[in-house]
Parts: structure tokens; C-alpha cells; sequence
């Protein structure tokens, strides 16, 4: 996840939390309920599920044409993407 998290932010100039500070807020969002984290032995196969609907995010994040083009990124996003 936080693989896409950096692609995606470097795609559109924006500055990328390192790892640590990624999984911390991830860790955050999880106390909140708007995350729900999977974890597993290595930090990196951990799964994030996103525990809002599609309105409650946008309003939660704030900018439609960001969280737009963001889902519709289908390079940038990857494996994340369902066929």
C-alpha cells in the first residue's frame, strides 16, 4: 500500500510520508474507523481496507477531482485495481 501511496503522490508532485510515518498514520485512521488494517508478519503484506463509503471519503478528504483522478489511475494503483 504504501508502494501506491508514493507513486501515486510523485505522479502528482505531492511530498511522500517515509514508511514509518505512512503505517503510523494508517495506525491512526485504524483507531478513528476509517481504516481497518490486516496485518500480518511483514509490515509490507499488511492489507488495508477502507472502512468509509465512497461519499464519506470524498467529504473526509476533501477535493472530488484529486480523489477522482486518484481512482481512476489504474497504472498508478496496480494490483490495488480489480480487473
Amino acid at each position: 500500500f504504501h508502494d501506491v501511496y508514493t507513486r501515486i503522490c510523485r505522479k502528482r508532485s505531492i511530498p511522500v510520508m517515509d514508511q514509518s510515518e505512512f503505517v503510523s498514520l494508517c495506525t491512526l485512521l485504524e483507531s478513528r474507523g476509517m481504516l481497518q488494517l490486516k496485518r500480518s508478519k511483514e509490515i509490507r503484506n499488511c492489507k488495508v481496507l477502507l472502512r468509509l463509503n465512497p461519499e464519506e471519503a470524498e467529504q473526509v478528504l476533501g477535493d472530488r477531482n484529486l480523489l477522482a483522478a486518484v481512482l481512476e489511475d489504474k497504472e498508478s494503483l496496480g494490483k490495488l485495481c480489480k480487473a
